[in-house]
């Protein structure tokens, strides 16, 4: 038997992620300022809520932003 390996699929996060930092560069926001909310920036970028949530997420991780439940995103 004969398998082939599996395709990746596209993690539109990743691209997500990429364009939320874009997206600060471009706006020239500086550490403390607010980003935008989930909704805004699903719209913005034509993307599902999870993935903007899981592109955060990353940032996080990576200490771009800090998530502050009940008051917003800030960039670090």
């Amino acid at each position: 038997m004969v398998v082939k390996p599996l395709k990746r699929q596209s993690r539109i996060f990743v691209e997500v992620r990429k364009a939320i930092e874009d997206f600060i560069v471009e706006k020239g926001l500086q550490p403390g300022d607010q980003l935008p909310t989930e909704p805004e920036f699903c719209e913005l970028f034509g993307v599902s809520r999870t993935a903007v949530r899981e592109a955060m997420k990353l940032l996080e991780v990576f200490g771009v932003v800090s998530i502050e439940p009940g008051r917003g995103t800030f960039l670090r």
